[in-house]
């Protein structure tokens, strides 16, 4: 059967904070976002990459290769990261992005403001030739210490973004020659065995002239899909990208549920139209971010719309999804990514603190579906949304079944009764006595896994067979209703 299991599609962001889990300032003692995701998405900040204060076009990557005539270079550093993350996570996917410049008139270092989070055109070299060498360069650089072409085991990154968010200064012709020189870099040292996988940076496929309004000027995004690939970049790519967020349209309020017709959401599937017209094959489309600020939502709301994202996109078709992210950031603005992690944290450092009810629920959702994949959508309506999932083989093994409405930020848990319209029968399912409720309500011990397996419940009063109907209770949570 087609497609990747829950455990091999789902996947989490990360960046510098995650050293912490690999020293003494971790109070759990291991990385415990292994006990859930398979897949690890790095933010690269190229800054880390240069010499302190330089840019692609003042200078080469600060790097030390085998063979060379040194001994360490700032490059190196993401090396050691990479090799501890890659002893938990089956994949590892690097973003090539920044966050930070250094002002040379003013020796400090300053956040760059979105839109323009990148480096600029004029940063990267200035007309096209020059950004296309530099950006060779830089991949060449990227290709032999990551993953070189003679080694036999396992690459240490599988797969690099051209790009995390490059919709600023970058600029469309910026951004294609970028990309022809991270390609170009690849098939001169690889050949046609890559090593490493390419991506695009993420778009959007469904407003061609939308501008972000900045402070003091208003940017042209950058971001519509179909002006910055091209067919003659798309035909190197392994996967195009977006960042299916659910904001309110037209807004950055992060606050729809994914269903909701206000959301920004509901054009990912522009990006599979976009896909049909690119031509020659099929390119996956992967999420790398995507999720809800608890401090905004709620801790038990949040939870609940990220497991039905997950599900509503694995029905959809995306390969892989990131959810943004493992930490809360409380240094970034209120309900913009602050509080987006499934850990709260301590202080500016960050430092690891409690797991939220997101974690808890995730970690049930895998105990019960690692293995487990979409197979068929029954119902999906304003009512009510009913899945079928499946192992390997096809067989069905559970009805995932949801009320596809906002959430108390409370999270009450608003049951209804629902009439499934036969649709049991009609697809000759039949439900066992079990159900799972996917809502965190489960008990940790001190490494943060489940005490015992995940406590089933029973279906007395939520499955009623009324003949001709059967009708299931269905809540802004999702079931889990087992089959036989």
């Amino acid at each position: 059967m087609e497609g990747l299991t829950f455990r091999e599609m789902l996947g989490i962001n990360a960046g510098k904070e995650w050293d912490q889990l690999y020293n003494d300032k971790n109070q759990y003692g291991y990385n415990p976002f292994k006990n859930i995701f398979s897949n690890v998405r790095s933010f690269h900040l190229m800054e880390d990459d240069y010499p302190k204060g330089e840019v692609p076009a003042t200078a080469q990557p600060d790097v030390c290769l085998p063979g060379d005539d040194c001994k360490w270079g700032r490059m190196n550093n993401y090396k050691s990261r990479y090799k501890k993350w890659g002893q938990d996570f089956d994949s590892v996917r690097a973003s090539m992005t920044g966050i930070a410049e250094f002002d040379k008139t003013t020796g400090k270092v300053r956040l760059r403001k979105f839109p323009s989070k990148w480096y600029s055109k004029a940063q990267w070299g200035g007309n096209s030739a020059a950004i296309e060498k530099n950006a060779k360069a830089y991949a060449l650089a990227f290709a032999k210490l990551y993953a070189p072409r003679k080694e036999k085991d396992r690459p240490m990154i599988d797969m690099l973004e051209i790009g995390n968010e490059p919709w600023g200064d970058t600029g469309i012709e910026g951004y294609q020659a970028i990309a022809r020189g991270v390609i170009a870099a690849f098939k001169e040292y690889y050949g046609d065995n890559p090593r490493i996988r390419l991506a695009s940076a993420a778009f959007q496929a469904h407003a061609p002239n939308h501008i972000w309004k900045a402070k003091d000027c208003a940017y042209p995004t950058g971001d519509y899909v179909a002006k910055a690939l091209n067919a003659e970049i798309c035909k190197d790519l392994d996967e195009i990208t977006m960042h299916p967020y659910s904001f309110t349209a037209g807004t950055a309020t992060l606050v729809e549920h994914p269903e909701a017709s206000a959301s920004e959401f509901q054009h990912a599937e522009d990006m599979f139209s976009y896909r049909k017209r690119v031509g020659e094959r099929k390119l996956p489309i992967s999420a790398t971010e995507y999720g809800w600020d608890s401090d905004t939502v709620g801790e038990a709301t949040q939870s609940a719309y990220i497991i039905r994202n997950s599900l509503i996109m694995a029905r959809m078709g995306f390969k892989k999804l990131y959810i943004y992210e493992g930490l809360d950031n409380p240094g970034l603005t209120r309900g913009l990514y602050n509080s987006s992690g499934l850990f709260t944290v301590q202080g500016k450092q960050r430092l690891i603190d409690q797991p939220k009810i997101a974690y808890k629920a995730l970690l049930q959702f895998m105990e019960v579906l690692a293995e487990k994949k979409h197979h068929k959508c029954l119902v999906e309506n304003a009512y009510i949304y009913i899945y079928v999932l499946s192992d390997c083989d096809g067989k069905p093994t559970h009805l995932v079944v949801w009320r596809p409405v906002k959430m108390a930020k409370s999270g009450t848990d608003d049951m209804r009764w629902v009439l499934a319209k036969n649709i049991l029968r009609k697809e000759k399912l039949q439900l066992s006595n079990r159900f799972y409720k996917l809502d965190g309500n489960i008990q940790l011990n001190r490494a943060l896994k489940l005490e015992g397996t995940m406590p089933a419940y029973s279906t007395k009063d939520y499955i009623k067979d009324k003949g001709k109907n059967i009708e299931i209770k269905a809540s802004p949570i999702p079931y889990l209703y087992e089959c036989v």
